[in-house]
C-alpha cells in the first residue's frame, strides 16, 4: 500500500489530497469488513469452503493486475531513468485531470535537469548504509527504551486490527 498511495498522491491537488487520502484509507476498513462478509457468506451460504474464500478474495487483486498497465509511471521515477519527455507527458496527463495546464517553463525546466550520474545500484547500496546506520541509532541505549514501546504499540495496534476485526 505505500507505493499506491505515493502513486495516488503524487496526482492529487494539494487542495482535495486531505481528504482524498482519507477516503483512501477507509477503504482498508471498508474491505475488512467486506471480507468478513464474503468469508460468511462463502463458508455458510455457498457452503464452497476455504477454497471458495480464496478465489473470491483474490478477484480484486486480479482486477487490479488487469488494470495496472494503465496506471501512468511516476514522474520522479521516469526523470530518474533520463526520459524527460515522458516525465513532462505525464505531468501534462496529471495537470489535465486537475484541470490545470502545464506551464511551458516547468517542462523547459525538467528537460535541463539531467539524470543522476550515480547508477541505481551504487545508490541502493548507499541508502541501504544509510537504514542500517539509522537502525543502529534507534537500537541504541539512549532511545531502546522509547523504539521498544513504539514497537510494542504497533505491534498491539496490528494485532488488534488484524486479528479480532
Amino acid at each position: 500500500a505505500p507505493a499506491a498511495l505515493a502513486l495516488y498522491s503524487e496526482f492529487l491537488p494539494p487542495s482535495r489530497r486531505g481528504s482524498r487520502l482519507i477516503l483512501f484509507f477507509l477503504f482498508f476498513s471498508i474491505g475488512t469488513l467486506l471480507e468478513s462478509l464474503l468469508a460468511w457468506a462463502s463458508l455458510e451460504l455457498l457452503d464452497g469452503g476455504y477454497r471458495t474464500l480464496f478465489v473470491l478474495s483474490a478477484l480484486p487483486s486480479l482486477l487490479l493486475l488487469l488494470a495496472s498497465p494503465a496506471l501512468p509511471e511516476s514522474p520522479r521515477y521516469l526523470m530518474l531513468r533520463g526520459r524527460t519527455d515522458a516525465a513532462c507527458q505525464t505531468l501534462r496527463w496529471a495537470a489535465s485531470l486537475n484541470g490545470r495546464v502545464l506551464q511551458p517553463r516547468t517542462a523547459e525546466m525538467l528537460r535541463s535537469i539531467e539524470a543522476p550520474a550515480a547508477s541505481y545500484a551504487a545508490r541502493s547500496r548507499e541508502w541501504m548504509r544509510q537504514a542500517a546506520r539509522d537502525v543502529g541509532r534507534l537500537l541504541s541505549a539512549a532511545v531502546l527504551r522509547t523504539t521498544s514501546t513504539c514497537c510494542a504499540l504497533f505491534f498491539l495496534m496490528a494485532f488488534v486490527y488484524y486479528a479480532l476485526v
